[in-house]
């Protein structure tokens, strides 16, 4: 197994989920704004826990490239922008849909923080995807 091959595309996989995600994060902020730091149970931006938060788009990339990497054959489609985004969706899917149904339902959180859970991970997974397949 060469480990190069999996560096690079999770290295710029986990770049492409973060700024896509603070992408689409700033837009639904500008239409249903809401304080992360003042929802219930949420850190502060200064508490050094949170670190954590900003290395979860590593973490997931990293998942990616290695389940992309024993999946690929699966994937029929002939250009990388189909395979992303099937293999993205499919990751949201798992991922991202159920955890945004229990916060939803559970808690009492802005709907603009569901929002943004749902299409931030459905843009930043299929362009992670994108990157994991293009390399």
């Amino acid at each position: 197994m060469d480990i190069r091959k999996y560096i690079v595309p999770w290295v710029l996989a986990g770049l492409a989920i973060l700024i896509l995600e603070a992408v689409v994060a700033a837009l639904v902020q500008a239409v249903m704004p809401y304080s992360l730091e003042s929802l219930a149970g949420m850190r502060t931006l200064q508490d050094p826990l949170m670190v954590l938060y900003f290395l979860t788009p590593w973490l997931v990339s990293l998942g990616m490239v290695v389940l992309y990497a024993k999946t690929k054959e699966s994937f029929k489609e002939t250009h990388a922008r189909e395979k992303a985004i099937m293999f993205g969706f499919l990751v949201w899917l798992v991922a991202v849909v159920p955890t945004t149904f229990v916060i939803f339902t559970t808690m009492t959180y802005p709907l603009g923080f569901s929002i943004n859970k749902l299409l931030g991970g459905l843009v930043a997974y299929i362009g992670g995807a994108y990157v994991i397949t293009s390399t």
